[in-house]
This record gives structure tokens, C-alpha cells and sequence, in this order.
């Protein structure tokens, strides 16, 4: 994902990287493929229908509104990203962790699509995104329920990575102050549509085995948290939260991620 979804990213890199398949890149349009910046619903719409939109509103719109919407979410909201994707459609219903898709410092390779140019200083340096380096992938979040829409404007879908991905549920705090405006488990106007199952969130791990957890604290043992909140969840082994891009704004004590 550090590679593949970035360079297909609409208003992104001007790059041709695909050719057929679900990815497809229209020159006269100067449209680019991917559904969002770390790309998993393109791969898995192709895999789950025989037909998938070319145009990328229709392809995003399709996977708002089929197989990547909750039967709980009805929430409709507006996008519109560098006028690439201009609709209104459902807000998202699952959102996978970004974090599981950084790479150390010491292994950029580039600065361009195909390379691996997406790294920040809290990877652990051993860590890259891929299977085989998830040392626990059972306690490991791959998918969640979520809700992403902008701080300030409900009825309005964050344009951050199109809203599939998000900072995962460690923290619980009310209204975090952080540059992100789409923080969905931490705000009162989203949470309350992430945790829509009973107060709880269902996580699909890294292993493919699936678990209801409700909310808890992040303030539970020592800072690590409870229930969904567990910091586990969220990011790889080893991280050192105090170096993650929001920290600063983080009230639970700084960690290593177990």
C-alpha cells in the first residue's frame, strides 16, 4: 500500500502506474484510480463483483452503497476531492488503520510512486507493511466500523484518503484538537455512528477472525487502554506513540506499542 494506492491517487502524483484490471487511468480526464491514498477497497470491489465502474465517482459511489456499507449506516453525506469526485453518497461504513502502512525512516527507497516514500520517525525500524511483519496479527485491527465525516460539517464526507482509512480508536476523547478534521471515534457527531452497534465497534484482525468490543477507556491500565480503545489494536508492534504525527495532542502517557 506504501507504493501502489499513493501513486494512483487523484490530485496526486501526474504518473501513469496502471493499466486494465480495477485500476484504470483516464488520460482525457486526468483521473487517477485508486479509491482512496492506501487503496484496499478497489482491490476487494473487483474481487466481489463482475463488473466495476471505470469512472471513479461511479466506483467510489458503488462501494459507499454495496458491499463496503453497514445495513445501520443510512447517513448520506457530501465529497468533493480536487473536484475529482463531486457526490453525494454514504458516509463511510469501515475504515481500515493507516499506520499499518508507514514505513521506517531507514527503509525510504524514493520520493516518487513505486517507491517507498510514505515513512515517518514512530515505525518501528524493523517494521514494514506487509504480512509476514506483523508479529502478532491476531490482536492486530486490518478493519473496523467507523464513520468519517468532517469535524465542522456533518453532512460533509472528510476528504482525507477519501475516508477509508483513519487513526484507529485509541484515544476517547471528546473533541481532540488535531489536524485531521475526521476524527470518527473521538467526536461526538461520528462516534456515535462508529460505536453503532450496541456502544461497540466489530474489528476484523490481521489473522481473519473477527471480535465485538465495546468502547472502554483509553485511560485504562496505565494508558494502554480497554475494549476498543486498546492501543494494541491500532498499530504496529513496537511503536513509540510519542512520535506519532498527532502526539503532541495525545493526553494518554507516551508508550511502546505491545
Amino acid at each position: 500500500p506504501n507504493t501502489s494506492g499513493n501513486g494512483a491517487n487523484p490530485g496526486g502524483w501526474r504518473r501513469r502506474l496502471y493499466d486494465g484490471g480495477y485500476y484504470v487511468w483516464d488520460e482525457s480526464k486526468d483521473a487517477w484510480p485508486a479509491i482512496h491514498i492506501f487503496d484496499w477497497a478497489s482491490p476487494m470491489l473487483a474481487l466481489m463483483s463482475p463488473s466495476v465502474p471505470k469512472d471513479l465517482a461511479q466506483r467510489y459511489d458503488q462501494s459507499k452503497k454495496w458491499v463496503f456499507r453497514c445495513p445501520s449506516n443510512n447517513w448520506r453525506a457530501e465529497l468533493n476531492h480536487k473536484s475529482r469526485i463531486n457526490i453525494t453518497t454514504i458516509v463511510s461504513s469501515y475504515a481500515t488503520c493507516k499506520f499499518f502502512g508507514y514505513v521506517p525512516i531507514s527503509k525510504k527507497t524514493g520520493s516518487s510512486p513505486g517507491t517507498l516514500f510514505w515513512t515517518h520517525p514512530f515505525v518501528p525500524k524493523s517494521y514494514m507493511p506487509r504480512l509476514t511483519s506483523i508479529s502478532t496479527p491476531a490482536i492486530k485491527v486490518f478493519l473496523a466500523d467507523a464513520c468519517k465525516i468532517d469535524r465542522g460539517n456533518p453532512y460533509k464526507i472528510s476528504n482525507e484518503n477519501y475516508g477509508y482509512t483513519t487513526y484507529g480508536a485509541w484515544l476517547d476523547e471528546d473533541d481532540v484538537e488535531a489536524d485531521s478534521p475526521s476524527l470518527s471515534y473521538r467526536f461526538a457527531n461520528a462516534k456515535s455512528q462508529a460505536y453503532r452497534h450496541r456502544g461497540g465497534l466489530n474489528l476484523l484482525f490481521f489473522d481473519g477472525h473477527s471480535e465485538y468490543r465495546i468502547e472502554g477507556s483509553s485511560e485504562d491500565n496505565n494508558g494502554f487502554g480497554s475494549g476498543s480503545r486498546n492501543v494494541r489494536f491500532w498499530f504496529p508492534s513496537g511503536t513509540d506513540t510519542s512520535k506519532l504525527p498527532s502526539a503532541s495532542n495525545f493526553s494518554n502517557p507516551h508508550l511502546i506499542v505491545p
